[in-house]
């Protein structure tokens, strides 16, 4: 089985089984808590102590997976540290770790808001205007 298949050992994921086992799992009296799952291709799942929110993996050509999660965490902490509401922050956190993966290496030292702009316009995400100014940056306009 191919590792690196959409829900690990070559299974697909079923989001809605997914979703149901997720949002019944974080309803159980952790209602502050959060929580986040990545799985590759499928994207990743994010619970912000009400709704569990999905965001697509942006297509792109993987050189590899090593450091993926660890962008995926970076994208959701500096969204958050920026003021992005969770979904926001979560569809940062997906642009960072698609671009993570065009690297050979674990760190990808390319990685910029220049970068993350132009992954973001090449993909079907259909990014919060909170996301698209921040990746604008400070003083440019729509």
């Amino acid at each position: 089985a191919d590792r690196n298949e959409p829900g690990g050992c070559g299974r697909p994921l079923d989001d809605l089984v997914l979703q149901r086992r997720g949002q019944g799992e974080c309803r159980g009296g952790r209602r502050n808590s959060r929580l986040g799952l990545t799985a590759g291709r499928a994207g990743s799942w994010v619970w912000d102590g009400g709704v569990l929110h999905h965001a697509a993996a942006p297509e792109v050509s993987a050189l590899s997976t090593a450091g993926a999660g660890d962008a995926h965490l970076a994208g959701i902490l500096v969204g958050l540290a920026a003021g992005l509401a969770v979904p926001a922050a979560h569809q940062l956190a997906s642009l960072c770790a698609a671009l993570s993966v065009t690297s050979p290496h674990t760190i990808n030292k390319l990685i910029d808001r220049e970068a993350l702009a132009a992954l973001l316009k090449t993909s079907r995400i259909d990014a919060s205007a909170e996301l698209k100014a921040l990746l604008r940056g400070p003083g440019s306009h729509a």
